[in-house]
């Protein structure tokens, strides 16, 4: 996931926002320091997942993961 956990802590870590304008400028600018591969590889992981939910018709997939 790229803006999970570790995403979110690229963009909070020591800041405040006091606009959506300051948020969005500091996703965009930390966005365009991802790796093209960092990317891909997450891609593929949400292509695998979705193909459990679809196994799993919406049911859980934790243990298949």
């Amino acid at each position: 996931m790229l803006f999970g956990g570790g995403g979110l802590k690229m963009v909070y870590q020591r800041r405040k926002f006091t606009t959506s304008n300051q948020l969005k400028q500091v996703i965009v600018t930390e966005w365009g320091k991802l790796s093209q591969r960092l990317i891909n590889r997450a891609d593929g992981q949400w292509h695998r997942r979705l193909q459990c939910i679809i196994q799993q018709q919406g049911g859980p997939i934790e243990h298949l993961m």
